[in-house]
């Protein structure tokens, strides 16, 4: 289920951001910037900042911005905000055309997905999960990005 946090500026109160966990009952809450801890307002400002590079087509700024979030994520432990941002790594590193980091990033978005689901006891909850419109996206991605590798590996390798 989805947390929709809506996150506004003391000093602008015309400036918001909107934050998605997965971790918690839908609701809709307002909250000052100030009320987050520091390292997930830091985490939600480089998340910030990376989407705003690759909307200027700063392709190189967003990838430090999303590594430095992802080191974060995974130093916080939100798996749930780890595989976001390894998918938005991946779309970014194809951008660049830089395929073996995009393949790299749309695994391991992959594979914090799966370790996620893992942890979900009832099959259906997880099925469910799995067949989520973000997730699925991803996995595709992850699994389409692997079969040419996997070919182009045995290819390499020889008889």
């Amino acid at each position: 289920m989805v947390t929709y946090v809506v996150l506004q500026e003391e000093d602008m109160p015309w400036v918001s951001y909107v934050w998605l966990c997965w971790e918690r009952p839908k609701s809709f809450m307002t909250k000052p910037a100030s009320a987050l801890p520091k390292a997930q307002a830091l985490l939600l400002y480089l998340r910030s900042e990376a989407l705003l590079s690759t909307w200027d087509e700063h392709r190189e700024q967003a990838i430090g911005h999303l590594l430095e979030a992802a080191g974060l994520a995974a130093d916080l432990g939100l798996p749930a905000e780890q595989w976001q941002i390894q998918a938005t790594l991946g779309s970014v590193y194809e951008a660049e055309g830089e395929c073996v980091q995009a393949h790299t990033a749309w695994a391991k978005a992959a594979t914090i997905i799966g370790g996620l689901a893992q942890g979900i006891g009832d099959e259906e909850l997880r099925a469910r999960f799995l067949a989520g419109p973000q997730i699925q996206p991803v996995l595709q991605h992850a699994q389409s990005e692997a079969s040419p590798l996997a070919q182009d590996h045995a290819e390499h390798s020889g008889p």
